[in-house]
C-alpha cells in the first residue's frame, strides 16, 4: 500500500506517517514517494496481465496509458519519525512497475525520468557491465559518499553507484568534500553525537557537500544527473564499530 490511494483523502505528511512509509534498512525518511490515485486495484493488476508493455529487466513493465498521480518529497527530516513532505501537483504519466506473478511489487518511476524503451535496450546490449568485488560496509560508504572530482553523472557511472536491489538509477546521492576519510570516521566517535537508532550519529560541526539528483533515465546505465551544488550541512551517518 505505499503507492496506492484511490480517494486521495490526506496530505503527503498524514499519508507517509499513518501508512509507515519509510527507508526500511536504515529506519529514515524516504526520499521520494509515488501515490497512484483515481485507479481502482483492478487496474492496478491488470497492470502486470494485460495493461502493460515489457520494458527492461527486472521484469519492469510500461502501463499502456497514463494514470493519475501524487509524488511526495521530502523536505526535511532523517528519523523515520521526524518526515516532513511537500506534494507535487497532480499529474498524469505513463508508470514504470516491477511485476511478480502478474502482481505489481515495485514502483520505478514514471516517464518523467524515462528514456525510450528502444533506447534502453540497445544501449543495455552494447554495454559490458563490471561487477563491484566484495567490499566492506565502510569502503562502501567512501565509494559512494566520499568526494565528487567530475561531476555527478560522471562521478556516480564511474563509481557504479545504483540501486542494486533492481539494478536502476539511484534517485539522489550525497558526496562529502573537502574532508579527510579521518575527519569523517570521527563523527562515529568523539565528533559525533548520538541522533537515534539504528545507530544514527549526527556530525558537531558541519561538512561540505555536493548532493546529486536524477535527470533522466531508469536503468543502471543510463542514469544522467543534475551537478549538484556544493553546500554545508551537519551529517546524519549509520555507524558499526565506530566506523560509517
Amino acid at each position: 500500500m505505499q503507492h496506492y490511494d484511490f480517494k486521495n483523502q490526506h496530505g503527503c505528511r498524514v499519508k507517509m506517517k499513518t501508512r509507515e512509509i519509510f527507508n526500511e534498512n536504515d529506519n529514515i525518511c524516504k526520499e521520494l514517494n509515488t501515490f497512484i490515485i483515481h485507479s481502482s486495484k483492478n487496474q492496478m493488476k491488470a497492470f502486470c496481465s494485460n495493461s502493460r508493455t515489457f520494458y527492461a529487466k527486472p521484469n519492469l513493465y510500461r502501463s499502456n496509458q497514463p494514470f493519475f498521480v501524487i509524488t511526495c518529497e521530502l523536505k526535511r527530516g532523517i528519523h523515520r519519525n521526524r518526515c516532513k513532505y511537500k506534494e507535487q501537483p497532480k499529474s498524469t504519466q505513463y508508470l514504470i512497475i516491477g511485476c511478480e506473478n502478474k502482481l505489481p511489487v515495485h514502483y520505478e518511476g514514471d516517464r518523467r525520468n524515462i528514456w525510450s524503451p528502444t533506447f534502453l535496450v540497445l544501449l543495455v546490449a552494447t554495454v559490458i557491465v563490471a561487477t563491484v568485488k566484495e567490499e566492506t560496509k565502510y569502503k562502501k560508504f567512501l565509494r559512494q559518499h566520499f568526494k565528487n572530482q567530475h561531476g555527478c553523472t560522471t562521478e556516480i557511472k564511474r563509481r557504479k553507484i545504483f540501486n542494486e536491489k533492481y539494478n536502476t538509477c539511484k534517485r539522489k546521492n550525497s558526496f562529502i568534500v573537502s574532508s579527510t576519510t579521518n575527519q569523517i570516521k570521527d563523527i562515529c566517535d568523539k565528533a559525533g553525537t548520538f541522533y537515534g537508532e539504528p545507530n544514527l550519529y549526527r556530525s558537531n560541526q558541519p561538512f561540505p557537500v555536493i548532493t546529486c539528483r536524477l535527470k533522466k533515465g531508469t536503468y543502471r546505465n543510463n542514469c544522467e544527473y543534475n551537478d549538484g551544488k556544493k553546500s554545508s550541512r551537519y551529517l546524519i551517518i549509520g555507524c558499526e564499530n565506530k566506523l560509517p
